[in-house]
């Protein structure tokens, strides 16, 4: 695709959305008549009444649509279960056999904070992310396509 052609679609598909914005055809929900929930202003939200066993208001949402869908909640994870569930999202490998024997002798408190931190703090935090989040991988070559026109370029604004 040239530059002057992305350049001039660029600047059709900007006006056609503001044009569309200001009619307030875009942005409106599947029903029409409200804000899609993108386009409305964040506000406070009523925390679902508690149950026992909850900790966190987080688990107070997840425990009402459980029971909106007819299921119970499972019990707490062992701590095994933790570290192996937390180290896999963060650093996307398992826990060395020596990492999980450690947090499982460490019995003060905060040891689950210390845990997180130590692997937030790693090197290898974020390691499944990196192959998409590389300069020149095919996701970001892609991606980089997407900006269509520069100032000066024949586009508006």
């Amino acid at each position: 695709m040239s530059e002057r052609w992305a350049a001039k679609v660029g600047g059709a598909v900007r006006l056609a959305a503001c044009a569309g914005l200001l009619a307030g055809s875009v942005g409106l929900s599947a029903d029409e008549k409200t804000p899609h929930w993108a386009y409305r202003s964040p506000g406070p939200v009523m925390v679902p009444a508690s149950e026992d066993g909850i900790r966190n208001p987080i688990d107070a949402f997840v425990a009402r649509r459980l029971h909106r869908q007819g299921l119970d909640p499972l019990g707490s994870a062992d701590r095994q279960t933790l570290i192996r569930r937390v180290t896999l999202d963060l650093l996307g490998v398992p826990p060395t056999p020596g990492e999980t024997d450690a947090f499982l002798a460490d019995r003060r408190p905060g040891a689950w904070e210390r845990l997180v931190d130590r692997l937030l703090a790693s090197p290898r935090y974020g390691g499944r992310c990196r192959g998409w989040m590389r300069p020149g991988s095919p996701t970001a070559t892609a991606t980089s396509g997407m900006v269509v026109a520069r100032r000066g370029a024949g586009a508006t604004g």
